[in-house]
């Protein structure tokens, strides 16, 4: 019989890592985030699936077009109400995540060059400082 002390939440969680940065989040908005690091050719291709442009688009549905795409998946923005620190946002891209609900024992591996490869795309779109980069580890809400 497994007996658990402390917290106990029927919430699933994930671990992650995460290749990025972190920035004050009062300098911009989730969606200003979102016009910043991804390309506008990119934003415009997945906006034009919905027969519009993407300024065309209200928050709600450019929210709607960041999460129910694969965007998340080329660009992570991680706020305080998922893992940052309290006033923090960590944009980067997700290297790995494992959740609770399919937890494999089995190691898995980052290569130097993956993290290279995300750095290196990174530089071609952003203006972050490749030397303030970081690899974030924790746990989040999934």
């Amino acid at each position: 019989m497994k007996v658990r002390s402390g917290f106990v939440s029927n919430s699933s969680t994930s671990s992650f890592m995460l290749l990025g940065w972190e920035f004050d989040a009062r300098k911009r908005s989730f969606l200003e985030w979102i016009d910043y690091i991804i390309p506008r050719e990119r934003l415009e291709e997945l906006a034009g699936k919905l027969d519009t442009t993407w300024d065309e688009l209200d928050d709600d549905g450019k929210k709607e077009i960041y999460f129910c795409s694969d965007l998340h998946e080329e660009f992570s923005i991680l706020n305080d109400d998922q893992a940052a620190p309290r006033g923090k946002v960590i944009i980067g891209k997700m290297l790995r995540t494992i959740s609770s609900d399919d937890y494999d024992p089995t190691l898995q591996k980052t290569s130097m060059r993956e993290i290279d490869n995300v750095l290196r795309d990174f530089d071609d779109g952003c203006d972050f400082d490749l030397d303030d980069a970081a690899i974030y580890t924790g746990t989040m809400q999934s």
